[in-house]
């Protein structure tokens, strides 16, 4: 192993020793997952422990999210981007229903929106947005239980398992694009294909669909709509001995209408530098991950094999392990007062929101 790549080795462990909990563990469904319920109905209580929903500070309902630590909800940019009054936003955790009896039941189960942090390469646009994450760091850690945990993280190029197979997205989203449909009080859940890059590029036929920051998915007649952006796209591990826990593998960011001929595409978590990112945001954040060694194992392992040329990347994907450890991420901590409606603020065309 070369000098540089052993420097990475020490670095990478010290985060491991400072930045995980022992006491649990991330992507454990509260049910079987071989009894899936799928087809967009709604999701039995508490069955993915890693479902939040962001709230405006009128306690509408703005956005989903995924809890990646105990400090970090991970969730789409343009769901903070082109919101009011970010820093006053809050995030439920532990319930699938959002009715007013029930939130007012679970303020142990709201935590304020402290910071957020846009993916360094993230590029607002008015039709959709590239490298469209975003990482909240909520004001207290988020407590732990059998109905609050954290998904797991993906490794380095997990997506490949995933191709014309089946995935999941769940979200609190409008049930419908047509006009006047409300969002769901209940949690709600679909099973969608994961698309190669090949195909999402022909399916969609957008000039500017990046692979490496988009993951496309469909169905026919179920998809993502109005109100699930910055929720989890995620999967249960076909690998044989894996850790069989599901791992987020994109996070809703847009679509043409719902459930139309277009795919939902959703923005990409398996990227070597949008890991990294992650990782050193979390870390920031004084967050803690809960994991266990075989998804240790296959992350670090993955990260390393990046980091020697993997043969089967493109060459321009090859940055230095340098590069990347040293590189200035430059967050965009900012809190922008928006020049629209809060009700509208994240309520655009071409987006799921």
């Amino acid at each position: 192993m070369k000098i540089v790549s052993a420097f990475f080795v020490l670095n990478f462990l010290k985060f491991i020793e400072c930045a995980t909990r022992n006491d649990c563990a991330c992507g454990e469904a509260n049910v079987d997952s071989r009894n899936r319920i799928v087809n967009g109905v709604v999701v039995t209580e508490n069955k993915y422990p890693w479902m939040a929903i962001m709230l405006s500070s009128l306690g509408n309902q703005i956005c989903g999210g995924s809890i990646i630590s105990d400090r970090t909800i991970l969730t789409a940019g343009h769901c903070l981007y082109y919101s009011q009054n970010q820093l006053q936003s809050e995030w439920m955790v532990g319930q699938n229903k959002v009715s007013d009896s029930k939130l007012k039941k679970a303020t142990q189960n709201l935590y304020k929106t402290q910071k957020y942090e846009f993916h360094p390469s993230f590029r607002a646009s008015p039709l959709f947005d590239d490298y469209d994450l975003c990482i909240v760091t909520v004001e207290r850690p988020i407590n732990f239980n059998s109905e609050i945990k954290p998904i797991c993280l993906p490794y380095v190029g997990e997506n490949q398992n995933y191709y014309n197979r089946k995935v999941t997205v769940a979200g609190w989203g409008k049930l419908s694009d047509q006009k006047g449909a409300s969002t769901s009080n209940e949690l709600m859940e679909t099973d969608v294909f994961l698309k190669t890059p090949e195909t999402c590029k022909a399916m969609t036929e957008l000039a500017g669909y990046n692979d490496r920051s988009m993951v496309c998915a469909y169905d026919y007649q179920t998809d993502a709509c109005l109100g699930d952006s910055g929720g989890p796209l995620f999967a249960f591990s076909p690998v044989p001995s894996s850790s069989n826990r599901y791992s987020i593998i994109g996070v809703v960011s847009f679509g043409e209408g719902c459930a139309t001929d277009f795919p939902g595409i959703y923005a990409k978590v398996d990227e070597p530098e949008t890991l990294n990112w992650i990782r050193k945001a979390t870390e920031k954040s004084m967050g803690n991950f809960c994991t266990d060694p075989i998804n240790y194992r296959r992350f670090f392992d993955s990260i390393i094999e990046w980091f020697n040329g993997d043969k089967n990347k493109r060459e321009e994907d090859n940055l230095s392990e340098l590069e990347l450890l040293d590189a200035e991420i430059s967050p965009s901590l900012i809190n922008v007062e928006g020049n629209v409606s809060e009700d509208e603020s994240v309520n655009r065309r071409f987006h799921f929101v």
